[in-house]
């Protein structure tokens, strides 16, 4: 039997008929409490994070429309009332004759969502009622996770997953920050847990149902893809246990039947139609959000190419800390090579991972496609919009990883004469040549990955040309780029004779910290003059704020006769377009006007990133 498949058979069909043993439950409670303290305290330490004391800060909810809604829908359910009751569709504002003490709130997302923050409302957690919510649905997704997972591979490596994809992708961040994109993702996973299962009856109907009734009432189209996965285990188990897949059937219908026509109700409620859904009162550049035309699949490649690898729509990068998945997420590089040995292999369970697979594929292909879906709103965290898929991408990755290293291992071990090769496994050979064929691939996509990603030092001499420069009249007698020499030390260096003024407009990383080296001209040392002050600042949209001045005078104090390096933190202006300045001027503030021999030198400035500032200028 095939190394893998011989793995997944520890748990075998009879055993995934039955109910989780009392071991099984105790790692699953564990691992679950310890997701949830992992998110409670991602949620702490959150820079964005709402207070929960009256009259702090709002964090997320004061930044964004989605949390907005979000919150003014959960706040309108915990008062009793339908969001959009007092809202004017036509006009686009609040109703005139609403009640004056009363929060209008809008119906724009699917009260799936809100509805899980209600009951927290109501305990008194009005300023963030989804943290709980968030922090039950990420303890799920992670035990979903493992449950699936020990499907595939052993119970160590299904637990070593779970600890990886708690810690080292995308789906922490995408649950602190409120999404509804949440629900689906534990969808998604429930749905491929059943699927891959053997048990059916009304309980496991129950635990279908309430899934893809929450998902249908937070993401009204993203229900079809759980619904599909689902379909193909029912399918798959039903002339083993016709009547136990009818009562699954049965059961998740008669529940998603009810969610439907409850949605339906507060849709013609407020909407005053049964079928029209809040996006269709979502307008972008004339089309409401329902609208076929707010998608454009000729999009898809360059949106692929910025969304996932390189993050720079138009080709400029993306503010820190919005980047793309694969410089979050390198190691989902492995997933098709996961996915193509359960194929190779014919692993039992491979009809519901194919159909997720091939829905995550047309998911993220519809979601590329949309507005929304490009580079450009990497910013506005569209990698939401691929969450549910993250644990299954991951999965995938993670078969194809351990299924390496156990071969790799088998290979050391009987390249050492210890124990002969099983006659069951492919010939060394062949084994070699896909082991070799499989590691080349992951270093090659992740070596470009790197380089698209890699941290960018910002040159200010490369960009002196493009600079503002004051006086604008200046020739090169004022302003200059020549390499210089002072103590041995030679510098590529901006000559700048004042008074003068560079500015040059960057968008800055996210950490960064300015470096550069001052001077004066070793020819003017022994000459007349009083020496130059060095003035760097940064004007942030909100005035000029100086962040270093020196003065700078070899010829009357000897230990100016260097390179002086000075380095500027930027962190607090971090991920924002700012102007970097540099003003030279003749002489300290009162003390005249000495232009004489005030050879400046701007030696080597560049903004590093923080990853960077380690290393050696």
């Amino acid at each position: 039997m095939p190394e893998v498949d011989r793995v997944a058979q520890i748990q075998r069909p009879d055993e995934m008929r039955r109910p989780l043993s009392g071991r099984a439950r105790s790692v699953l409670l564990v691992v679950f409490a310890l997701s949830s303290a992992l998110h409670l305290y991602s949620w702490y330490v959150h820079p964005d994070r709402p207070s929960l004391r009256n009259g702090a800060t709002m964090g997320w909810y004061g930044a964004s429309a989605d949390h907005i809604n979000y919150a003014r829908e959960a706040r309108a359910l915990a008062d009793g009332l339908l969001p959009g009751t007092y809202w004017d569709y036509d006009r686009g504002a609040p109703k005139r004759d609403r009640p004056p003490d009363v929060e209008v709130s809008d119906y724009a997302y699917g009260l799936g969502y809100p509805v899980l923050g209600v009951p927290f409302m109501n305990l008194g957690l009005r300023r963030d009622p989804f943290v709980i919510p968030d922090m039950v649905a990420f303890g799920l997704i992670i035990c979903l996770a493992l449950q699936l997972a020990r499907r595939f591979m052993s119970g160590v490596a299904a637990l070593v997953f779970a600890g990886v994809l708690a810690v080292a992708s995308p789906v922490l961040a995408f649950t602190v920050i409120p999404w509804n994109t949440t629900i689906t993702a534990v969808a998604v996973l429930a749905a491929l847990v059943v699927a891959t299962s053997e048990r059916r009856d009304w309980k496991i109907g129950a635990l279908v149902g309430l899934a893809l009734s929450l998902c249908y009432a937070a993401r009204f189209s993203d229900v079809l893809w759980p619904m599909l996965i689902v379909a193909v285990g029912i399918a798959a188990t039903w002339r083993r246990n016709v009547k136990g897949c009818v009562a699954v059937v049965a059961v998740a219908a008669g529940m998603l039947a009810a969610t439907y026509l409850v949605v339906g109700w507060t849709q013609h409620v407020v909407f005053g139609h049964f079928f029209t859904n809040p996006y269709h009162y979502h307008f972008h550049e004339g089309n409401r959000g329902d609208s076929f035309a707010e998608f454009r699949l000729g999009q898809v490649p360059r949106a692929f190419t910025e969304v996932f690898i390189t993050a720079k729509p138009g080709g400029r990068r993306v503010p820190e800390p919005h980047t793309s998945v694969l410089r979050v997420f390198p190691w989902v590089v492995a997933a098709p090579f996961g996915l193509a040995m359960l194929i190779r292999r014919r692993h039992r369970h491979l009809g519901p991972l194919v159909v997720a697979s091939a829905a995550s594929l047309v998911a993220s292909a519809l979601y590329l496609s949309y507005w929304s879906g490009t580079g450009a709103d990497l910013v506005h965290n569209n990698l939401r919009f691929f969450v549910p898929w993250f644990p299954l991408w991951g999965l995938l990755a993670a078969v194809a990883l351990t299924s390496l290293a156990e071969r790799s291992a088998t290979a050391l071990h009987a390249g050492s004469g210890a124990e002969p090769q099983s006659p069951s496994r492919p010939p060394n050979g062949t084994r070699h040549r896909w082991m070799t064929a499989v590691l080349v691939v992951i270093a090659a996509t992740l070596a470009v990955v790197w380089y698209v990603n890699r941290p960018v030092v910002i040159d200010l001499v490369e960009r002196f040309p493009g600079a503002q420069k004051r006086p604008v009249s200046a020739t090169e007698q004022t302003f200059a780029v020549r390499s210089a020499q002072i103590g041995g030390e030679t510098r590529r260096a901006i000559y700048a004779h004042p008074p003068t003024r560079i500015t040059w407009t960057v968008t800055l990383p996210g950490e960064a910290q300015l470096r550069a080296a001052l001077g004066i001209d070793p020819q003017a040392w022994d000459l007349d003059g009083d020496g130059v002050l060095f003035r760097v600042g940064v004007n942030d949209g909100e005035g000029y704020k100086e962040l270093w001045n020196q003065h700078v005078d070899p010829r009357h104090t000897p230990g100016d006769r260097r390179w002086i390096p000075i380095m500027i933190d930027l962190t607090r202006f971090g991920g924002r377009r700012v102007d970097i300045i540099f003003n030279t001027n003749t002489s300290l503030p009162g003390k005249g006007d000495d232009a004489r021999n005030d050879l400046a030198l701007w030696g080597a400035p560049a903004i590093w990133p923080s990853v960077l500032t380690g290393f050696p200028q």
